[in-house]
């Protein structure tokens, strides 16, 4: 959130010095949401698909950092070695993580022919998705 701004409190002297003009986060409470989002998108997706997530080779999360992947692994009961992470090599960039993921797990042949992969992702607004795709070469 942002405290400051708008016809309620519009930027002042006193305002802008004790910071209420600048985006406001509670961190703790963020990861948790993140976390417990992108489990259970991943979750209702597979379930919705009627997929077993034993069938799904890899999870391409959403790379903010990786002490949120492996929470999400962990949260799930699943091995971090079924997501693929390209965190150390590209930092956090934001919506375009999870394509990047994506697009070096296939250039290392990674997925295979009818291999299934779950994409989620957890952005502004505390919004999360998933997408479960079938690979086809």
């Amino acid at each position: 959130c942002m405290p400051g701004g708008g016809s309620r409190c519009p930027a002042r002297a006193e305002s802008v010095e004790s910071r209420q003009h600048f985006l406001k986060m509670n961190g703790r409470e963020t990861f948790k949401r993140a976390v417990k989002a992108m489990a259970l998108a991943a979750e209702r997706l597979l379930e919705k698909c009627q997929i077993s997530v034993d069938q799904v080779k890899l999870f391409f999360p959403h790379q903010a950092n990786i002490r949120i992947i492996e929470a999400m692994a962990e949260y799930a009961h699943l091995s971090l070695e079924r997501f693929w992470v390209v965190l150390s090599r590209t930092g956090n960039t934001s919506s375009a993580s999870v394509g990047i993921a994506l697009k070096d797990a296939v250039s290392k042949n990674q997925l295979q022919e009818n291999d299934f992969a779950v994409l989620v992702a957890f952005g502004g607004g505390m919004t999360s998705g998933a997408a479960l795709l079938r690979f086809l070469r």
